[in-house]
This record gives structure tokens, C-alpha cells and sequence, in this order.
């Protein structure tokens, strides 16, 4: 099962990255999703990494069949990490050239005759902030979780044990609860922005359908398997609820 959900995860990106190609322009994805998305991926990625570093350095003992077995919700999220934030780069690189310049002066420009310096547009300029922003989390994200790995030693991380320091392993769960609540966060108003912006376009722009057909039933599964499991709450699933509440919602502007 949980081969199928890291294939589903691979195969459900795919479509987007045709869809950007295809046009050859990211025209009509909302910069606000994609850096929520990113940064929620990332925290994800980090806090299950943090989490399961013990299951990690197992794979030193155990075989690789075992390994690979232990590992695999860490492996899904290490690959939505990388396709989420994939997009993110081809959102960049793909960038529509005209949207670069802002409008003042991209109409000055064309009555400029002998010497004219463009400015960049304001959305273009968010972009690139966005994207230093998102590569400063990953790197200072990289170093914390190194650091108080680090620090922790080869003790384990959910009780003392002798190994490591009782104060750099509580904070080290303390970071990961942290990343935890960022990674809920974010994931349950990404979406918000992309509505909004294929609400206003009245079209969905290089969004594509078939990644949101595959995503969304997958979205609503994880909902109800979390909320059918013995002793969970509502605070279990309702961070996914709203997620895949919100997807319908976007898929419907979509059709």
C-alpha cells in the first residue's frame, strides 16, 4: 500500500509538469500557493525525518529489504518535497517574460529611443524574494535538524536512554512539533490563494486538471482513513478535511 501511495504521488505531479511545458509558461499559478505548498512540504519532510531518525539509523543493522520497508513514509514525503517544490522552480524559470517588466514602463519602453533601464514588476519581484525565502527555510531548516541530531548523538530521541543530552533532545522534538504545526498550517490555506487567482482569471492558466483529478480523491481518502482509525479526533484529520475541502473547491472552478 504504501508503494502504491508513493507511485500515486509521482504519477499525480506529472500532469502539472506537462501542463507547464506544454505552455511553455506558468501563467495562471498563484505565487502565494506555490510558496505555502513549499514551505509545507519542507516542514513536512523535516519534522517526519526528525521523527523517524531512529527507524533511520536502524537501516545500519537491519537488512534492505526491512530498511526500505521502515522508510517508505519517509521516502513519500521526501518526494513530495522535491516534485512540490519542482514546481515551484519551473513556476520561475517559466515565468511569463511580458509580466517580468512592470506595466508603467513597459509602455514607456516602447517610446524610449535612447537610453531605457526596465524595472522589474512587482509580482516578478515577489518571485524572486519568494524563492530566496524558500531556499533560506531549506537551508536553515538543514542546519537546525543537523545540529540537534547532531547533539543528540545515537541516543533515541523519544526517551532517554543514556545517549545524547535530555536538553538537546527536548529541543529537538520541541523543532519538530514546531515543524509539525508550520506543515499543517500552511498545507490548510495553500489552496486559498489559487482559488482566489483562478477565480478572478476565469480560466485555470498552466493549473492542470488531471494533477487535481488525481490529488483530490486521494486527498479525500487520507481524511476519512485518518478519521476511521481508533482513538483519533478531530484534531487528527481536520487540518486534511479543510485541505481536501479546499481541492474540491478549486477543482470545481477548474471544470
Amino acid at each position: 500500500l504504501s508503494i502504491l501511495v508513493l507511485i500515486s504521488i509521482i504519477v499525480s505531479y506529472l500532469p502539472q509538469y506537462y501542463r507547464i511545458f506544454q505552455k511553455k509558461s506558468s501563467d495562471g499559478l498563484s505565487l502565494w500557493f506555490l510558496i505555502l505548498g513549499a514551505l509545507s512540504t519542507t516542514s513536512s519532510f523535516f519534522n517526519i525525518f526528525i521523527l523517524q531518525w531512529g527507524v533511520i539509523r536502524c537501516c545500519s543493522v537491519i537488512g534492505p529489504g526491512p530498511c526500505t520497508e521502515s522508510i517508505l513514509g519517509i521516502t513519500q514525503l521526501a518526494v513530495q518535497f522535491v516534485m512540490f517544490n519542482l514546481i515551484f522552480i519551473l513556476y520561475m524559470i517559466y515565468f511569463p517574460p511580458h509580466k517580468k517588466i512592470s506595466t508603467f514602463l513597459r509602455h514607456q519602453l516602447l517610446h524610449c529611443r535612447i537610453f531605457c533601464l526596465p524595472a522589474r514588476s512587482f509580482t516578478w519581484t515577489l518571485s524572486i524574494l519568494a524563492s530566496k525565502v524558500l531556499l533560506g527555510y531549506i537551508l536553515v531548516s538543514t542546519a537546525i535538524t543537523v545540529i540537534l541530531l547532531a547533539a543528540v548523538g545515537r541516543g533515541d530521541i523519544s526517551h532517554d536512554d543514556g545517549g545524547g543530552t535530555t536538553k538537546s533532545r527536548a529541543w529537538l522534538l520541541v523543532w519538530a512539533g514546531l515543524l509539525g504545526i508550520i506543515a499543517a498550517f500552511l498545507a490548510m490555506i495553500q489552496y486559498i490563494p489559487q482559488i482566489i487567482e483562478t477565480y478572478i482569471r476565469k480560466s485555470m492558466g498552466a493549473l492542470s486538471i488531471p494533477m487535481m483529478l488525481i490529488q483530490t480523491p486521494g486527498a479525500i481518502l487520507i481524511t476519512v482513513s485518518l478519521a476511521l482509525r481508533p482513538g483519533a479526533n478531530w484534531t487528527t484529520w481536520i487540518s486534511y478535511a479543510i485541505t481536501a475541502l479546499l481541492q474540491i473547491i478549486l477543482l470545481g472552478l477548474c471544470l
